[in-house]
């Protein structure tokens, strides 16, 4: 409702969407005087019984601030490095450049495993 854009989604299918936002959530805080004020995306089709759950916030910020956000942020496999036995092996060695585990850890837990199980 904030954004007035619309966007429709195939389920299975990959969207992208993209717009730019004039504001910042700070400035749209400042401006309706809400300190509680945050931007929504919301489902405007109804289409079954999760529908009303379909929202999603949006924090707008401005460049730098959104720079020292996305530096501090760790990949979701770096928090959850107990999932690395799930990646196909194959995989694993991408998956772990990409998260930013070192992969001689991998190596030295993968050793480890592999003496605890062959005892």
């Amino acid at each position: 409702p904030h954004f007035r854009v619309k966007m429709d989604a195939v389920p299975g299918m990959t969207t992208h969407f993209k717009f730019t936002a004039t504001k910042s959530t700070a400035d749209m805080r400042n401006e309706t005087g809400n300190p509680n004020f945050n931007y929504e995306l919301a489902c405007t089709e109804i289409c079954g019984k999760g529908h009303f759950s379909m929202r999603l916030l949006v924090v707008v910020d401005e460049l730098e601030d959104y720079e020292k956000w996305k530096a501090s942020q760790e990949s979701w496999l770096k928090q959850n490095p107990e999932y690395l036995k799930r990646v196909p092996a194959g995989l694993r060695e991408s998956a772990m450049i990409k998260a930013g585990i070192p992969l001689d850890q991998a190596s030295n837990e993968e050793a480890v495993r592999t003496v605890s199980i062959s005892n």
